[in-house]
């Protein structure tokens, strides 16, 4: 599989970063390389845009994984953002802004068990732990129950509101679209 750094995602995600403080603001704190991909990502079956992940190996290894990672990037990252580079090309700004947001919210921000957040004791970076969807579901569960838990709910008054007009354009602007 074929990486190249993608600055154009990287400036999408510091707008979206700076822009949406309260969810996304940690991931400002971290060393995130953003990569495009030129080969199909394919998890369970189904075609993905892109995807979130921590770049780590446990056991021996960890420290050959962590230099060819070192290597191919140039440093070290925290977490990476994998983007297929041809589904990219045929997606609206919007669609785009859209897409590394989902992949950055996947970014949560490791704690201890009494809450407080965790750092990396090396470089002062958060450590990240990737966080799932708020919404799981099969397209035909909904069909044949609608909206029969919480989740589900909350999703379908989101899905009839209004997007956040003021924000997409606030992010527009700053990637200079």
């Amino acid at each position: 599989m074929k990486f190249t750094k993608s600055q154009e995602v990287r400036k999408f995600a510091n707008a979206l970063i700076g822009i949406f403080q309260e969810k996304l603001g940690h991931v400002g704190e971290g060393n995130i390389a953003y990569l495009f991909t030129e080969e199909q990502i394919v998890e369970a079956g189904k075609v993905k845009a892109g995807y979130a992940c921590i770049p780590q190996v446990q056991n021996r290894q960890r420290k050959f994984y962590e230099w060819a990672v070192e290597k191919a990037i140039g440093y070290s990252p925290d977490a990476l953002i994998v983007i297929d580079k041809e589904i990219w090309g045929m997606l609206t700004d919007v669609q785009k802004a859209a897409l590394v947001y989902h992949e950055l919210r996947h970014l949560k921000h490791s704690t201890t068990g009494a809450g407080k957040p965790k750092y990396n004791s090396e470089t002062g970076n958060p450590i990240y732990q990737i966080e799932g969807h708020d919404v799981e579901e099969f397209n035909d569960v909904i069909e044949h129950f609608g909206a029969w838990e919480g989740g589900l709910v909350n999703m379908k008054g989101l899905l009839d509101a209004e997007p956040d007009k003021e924000k997409v354009e606030a992010v527009l602007k700053a990637v200079g679209k």
